[in-house]
C-alpha cells in the first residue's frame, strides 16, 4: 500500500491529516483480511496527497 507511506508527507505538508487514524489503519494493515482502497483513505485521514475519482481507468480514443 503506498499510500501508507504517503503519510509522512501528508504529516509535513497537510495540517488537516488525522494521524490518529492514520495509526489505526496503519496497525491493521499486516491483517489478511484488511482492505482499503483510495476513497476510504481520503474519507478517514482527511488526506490531500492522493485524488480518488470515479470512473474508467483508462480512456478510449477514436481516431
Amino acid at each position: 500500500m503506498r499510500y501508507l507511506h504517503e503519510s509522512i508527507w501528508e504529516q509535513i505538508y497537510n495540517e488537516h491529516f488525522n494521524s490518529p487514524e492514520f495509526e489505526g489503519i496503519k496497525n491493521k494493515a499486516g491483517l489478511n483480511r484488511f482492505v482499503l482502497s483510495v476513497k476510504p483513505w481520503v474519507e478517514k485521514t482527511g488526506s490531500i496527497g492522493i485524488v480518488a475519482k470515479a470512473g474508467y481507468p483508462f480512456s478510449i480514443v477514436n481516431c
